[in-house]
C-alpha cells in the first residue's frame, strides 16, 4: 500500500533556502532531488547535539551511532547488532613467519558520496590519522591490537639517569605500523597477537574509512557540512541545523540503497518532557530519552522498551585508608547489599550484577554469556550472615566502632536513589552509617581522584564485545584505578592473559611443570599462609579468575546492576538494530503504523516545528 507522508518539520530550512547566498557557492549536497515531504521519513532522537561526526573522534554516547549510518567500516553492526561483511566481501586469517597473525582483507566494489572508488588506502590513511600522536583521538586505544599501533601512538618511555627525567621517544614510525594496502582491493592487517573479537572491532567508528582529499581540503569541519562530509555509508548528510535536528538522506548507490527509509530526521534535544509529548502526539517515532514519571505509563502502553547496554554500574571502595584497606570489610558490604531489591528500587526493571562483566558479552568456550558462567558472587538476596561474620572477623561486631563512612556521586536522581536505598540496606543489615555527598558532574570526577572519600560511585561501559577490557583497568598504574587497589596475583593473571590460548592446549607428554603446580597447589597450608596462584589455561579460565579475585575474593569494587538503556518506539516501528556497545541502527528500520484515527491537523496543539504524524 503506498504511503502517504505529511510534512515533517514547519519550521525545517533547506539547503537551498538561504537568505543570502554565500560569498563563494558550496557544491549541492547529494540528493537534493528529494524532498522531505515526498519519501519515507522515520523522526528520531538519539540524543541532543553531537560534537563531531568524525569518526575518527566519535563514540557510542556521542555520534557513533549517526557516524555508523554515514559511514561504513569492513564489517557493520547488523540489524541484530552482531558484525557481517560490509566494505570487506570476504577476509582470510593466517600467521607470518614470526608467529603474529595477520588478515587479509578484499574490499568489495564501493564509492564515496562524491562517486570516487573506496580503496584499502583510505582505510590505510583513517587508521594512522586515529593513531597519529599529535591528534588527541579519543578512540586510538581500540586500534592497539595492530602490531606496533600502541608503540606508535604513545612512544616508548626510557628511565633517565640519576638526576634526570625519563624521556619519552617514539621511535615507531607510521609504516611500521602492521597496516598495509596491498593494492586498492586488498588490505593487510598484522597484529600483536591473537584477538578474538577483531571482526567485531572493525565494525566500531574508529575504524571507518574517510577520504583524505576530503579531510585534508577542511581538516576542522569538514563533517559538519552536506557540501564537504563524503561518506561511503547506507545514508549521506542531507541536513544539519545545530541544536535542532540533523538529517541523513539515503545511499542509492549503496548496496542497501534499496532499503526503506530515505530519510532519517533525527531531533537533536534532551528536553525529556517535549521529547515525550512529541512521541505520544506521534511527531516522533522513537526516543531515547524518557521522563522518569512516565516510564510506568509508557510501559503500561506499550511503548518502553529496555536494551541491554555492555556496562555494569558499581561502589569502588578506596583501598588505602581504612576500614576499605581490610578486604573482608570490603567483601562485608559488598555481600550485604541485595542487588534485586536495589534493582526494582530503582523502578527500571535493571538486571542485578554479580560480576564485572555485563550480559552480551560472551564467553568463547562456552558461547554463553561470560556472566552467566561461574559467576563470582551468588544471585538472590545479599548473605547477611557471612557478611556479619567478616565484620567480626574484622573487628566491628555489629557494626560497633565502624567509622561513618564517606560516600561520594553525582547529584543525579537516580544516583542519589540507589544510594540511598544502599545507606538503608546497610544500615539494617550491618549497622553501619554512610554519609551522602551529591556532587556535581564536574567535582565529583575531581573529588574521585583524590583520596577524601571511602566508596565512590562508578560504572564501565564497553567499547568490545570482549570480557577483557572490564578486567583489564585494576594495575596501580590504570587510570581509572581510583581506588588504589594493589594486588600481585591479580598483576600475574593479567599478564598471563595476553598470551594464553582460547581453546586448551595440547597436553605434552611430561608436562612436569603444570603437574608441579597442580600438586603444589593440593597441599595442605601451614596456619596463615597464602594459597599459590594457580593460572588456568586458557583465557577465558583466566578472565573468569580475574573476575572471581576483584568482586569476590579482595573485593576491589562492589558490581550493582547492569545497564540498560530505555526507548520509547512507536508501534509499528520494527527493525532497528540495537547493539550492547551503544549504536543504534535504522538503516533496516520498517514503518508499519497500526490504523488509527486522523491525525490533528498542523497547528491545532503542540510545537508548530516538530513533525506532524504520518497516516
Amino acid at each position: 500500500m503506498k504511503r502517504t507522508i505529511a510534512a515533517l518539520l514547519a519550521g525545517l530550512m533547506l539547503l537551498t533556502a538561504c537568505s543570502a547566498p554565500p560569498q563563494e557557492p558550496e557544491p549541492e549536497p547529494q540528493g537534493t532531488g528529494h524532498t522531505l515531504d515526498d519519501a519515507l521519513t522515520l523522526n528520531l532522537h538519539l540524543g541532543g547535539e553531537p560534537s563531531s561526526l568524525d569518526p575518527a573522534y566519535a563514540t557510542a554516547d556521542d555520534g557513533g551511532s549517526y557516524v555508523l549510518h554515514l559511514f561504513e567500516g569492513l564489517t557493520s553492526l547488523g540489524w541484530d547488532g552482531k558484525a557481517a561483511p560490509a566494505a570487506a566481501q570476504s577476509w582470510e586469517l593466517s600467521e607470518e613467519d614470526n608467529g603474529l597473525p595477520v588478515y587479509t582483507f578484499t574490499l568489495r566494489e564501493n564509492t564515496w558520496s562524491d562517486g570516487s572508488p573506496v580503496t584499502a588506502e583510505d582505510f590505510l590513511y583513517a587508521w594512522l590519522r586515529v593513531l597519529d600522536p599529535e591528534h588527541p583521538t579519543p578512540n586510538a586505544y581500540q586500534l592497539y591490537p595492530i602490531h606496533n599501533a600502541q608503540r606508535y601512538r604513545e612512544g616508548v618511555l626510557t628511565p633517565g639517569a640519576e638526576g634526570e627525567e625519563d624521556k619519552l621517544e617514539f621511535p615507531v614510525k607510521a609504516e611500521e605500523v602492521g597496516i598495509e594496502a596491498v593494492d586498492e582491493k586488498t588490505l593487510k592487517v598484522t597484529l600483536e597477537g591473537p584477538c578474538p573479537d577483531f571482526v567485531e572491532l572493525l565494525a566500531l567508528p574508529a575504524w571507518c574509512p574517510v577520504q583524505k582529499e576530503a579531510v585534508e581540503g577542511n581538516p576542522d569541519t569538514w563533517s559538519q557540512s552536506p557540501a564537504t562530509c563524503v561518506s561511503n555509508g547506507a545514508f549521506f548528510l542531507r541536513e544539519w541545523n545545530h541544536d535542532q535536528n540533523l538529517v541523513l538522506l539515503r545511499n542509492d548507490q549503496h548496496p542497501n540503497g534499496a532499503l526503506e527509509p530515505t530519510f532519517l530526521n533525527f531531533v537533536l534535544s534532551e528536553d525529556a518532557e517535549a521529547l515525550y509529548n512529541d512521541f505520544t502526539a506521534g511527531r516522533l517515532q522513537f526516543a531515547s530519552t524518557i521522563p522518569t514519571l512516565s516510564r510506568p505509563e509508557a510501559e503500561e502502553g506499550g511503548y518502553l522498551s529496555q536494551n541491554p547496554r555492555a556496562g555494569v554500574y558499581s561502589y569502588l571502595f578506596n583501598t588505602q585508608k581504612a576500614p576499605f584497606d581490610d578486604e573482608r570489610v570490603r567483601l562485608a558490604v559488598s555481600l550485604a547489599v541485595d542487588r534485586e531489591a536495589l534493582a526494582k528500587a530503582a523502578g527500571v526493571d535493571l538486571a542485578p550484577a554479580y560480576g564485572l562483566v555485563p550480559n552480551g558479552i560472551l564467553d568463547t568456550q562456552t558461547r554463553k554469556d561470560f556472566c552467566q558462567v561461574d559467576p563470582p558472587l551468588s544471585s538472590g538476596a545479599s548473605n547477611l550472615t557471612e557478611a556479619r561474620q567478616l565484620l567480626i572477623e574484622a573487628g566491628f561486631p555489629g557494626g560497633e566502632g565502624f567509622p561513618q563512612i564517606r560516600f561520594i556521586t553525582n547529584d543525579s536522581p537516580a544516583h542519589l536513589a540507589a544510594a540511598e536505598n544502599i545507606r538503608q540496606q546497610l544500615a539494617d543489615g550491618l549497622g553501619i552509617d554512610m554519609a551522602i555527598s551529591a556532587l556535581s558532574t564536574q567535582d565529583f570526577q575531581a573529588a574521585r581522584e583524590g583520596d577524601g572519600w571511602d566508596m565512590a560511585r562508578s560504572g564501565s561501559v564497553g567499547n568490545r564485545l570482549d570480557p577483557a577490557p572490564y578486567l583489564l583497568g585494576w594495575t596501580a598504574v590504570s587510570a581509572a584505578n581510583y581506588g588504589g587497589f594493589q594486588n600481585e596475583d591479580y598483576d600475574k593473571l593479567l599478564a598471563a592473559s595476553y598470551d594464553a590460548p582460547e581453546t586448551p592446549p595440547e597436553k605434552e607428554e611430561g608436562a612436569e611443570e603444570a603437574k608441579a603446580q597442580e600438586e603444589t597447589a593440593d597441599k595442605p597450608l601451614e596456619e596463615g599462609a597464602k594459597p599459590p596462584l594457580v593460572i588456568p589455561e586458557t583465557r577465558m579460565e583466566i578472565l573468569h579468575a580475574m573476575d572471581k579475585l576483584l568482586v569476590a575474593q579482595q573485593a576491589a569494587v562492589m558490581p550493582l546492576w547492569q545497564y540498560q538503556e530505555p526507548a520509547l518506539t512507536a508501534k509499528g516501528l520494527d527493525g532497528i538494530g540495537f547493539s550492547p556497545l551503544g549504536y543504534r541502527i535504522f538503516t533496516w528500520a520498517q514503518w508499519n503504523p497500526p490504523a488509527a484515527p486522523e491525525p490533528e491537523t498542523p497547528g491545532s496543539g503542540g510545537d508548530a516545528s516538530a513533525p506532524t504524524p504520518r497516516t
